[in-house]
């Protein structure tokens, strides 16, 4: 669990930290967040691999159609690895019959934004949770629903 918690440190140190400011003890929190949540939640993690190395994860929170993380290790970003991610995590909540995802992300962080917003995931309500920590104070709520092409034919693959 330390390699998952390590990706997800080093992405947020690199797109979300300079958001919040360093705050004494902020680092050490987080990674701690990040570890307990991998060791919690296993079962919940999709990882991304390049061969047998750890590059990227996803992970569901309590309720299972809550995105609760994505991390992409800093250099394999823009590389389709996070839309791979999201895609398996989407079609694994169709299968268990979920009807939408849903996620909590910043408003000024631009490339989570344009992510989400060309996955389909739509603003449904600002959040403002200052119970957190680190304190979320321009965090915004996304979600997509989900749904199966019902009148899609499909292909046998065998000439008629």
């Amino acid at each position: 669990m330390r390699r998952l918690a390590g990706i997800a440190y080093d992405a947020w140190c690199a797109d979300i930290l300079p958001l919040v400011g360093d705050t004494p003890g902020l680092r050490m929190r987080e990674y701690a967040r990040f570890r307990q949540f991998a060791d919690q939640n296993i079962r919940r993690i999709i990882v991304a691999r390049e061969g047998e190395r750890p590059v990227g994860w996803i992970g569901r929170g309590r309720m299972p159609n809550y995105v609760a993380f994505l991390f992409v290790a800093p250099e394999a970003q823009r590389q389709g690895i996070g839309s791979l991610l999201l895609s398996r995590l989407e079609s694994l909540a169709m299968l268990e019959g979920q009807t939408h995802l849903w996620l909590d992300t910043f408003a000024e962080l631009k490339s989570a934004m344009g992510f989400y917003h060309r996955h389909g995931y739509r603003p449904i309500m600002p959040r403002g949770r200052e119970d957190r920590h680190p304190p979320e104070r321009n965090g915004v709520r996304l979600a997509k629903p989900l749904t199966i092409l019902q009148d899609t034919p499909i292909k046998s693959g065998k000439k008629t």
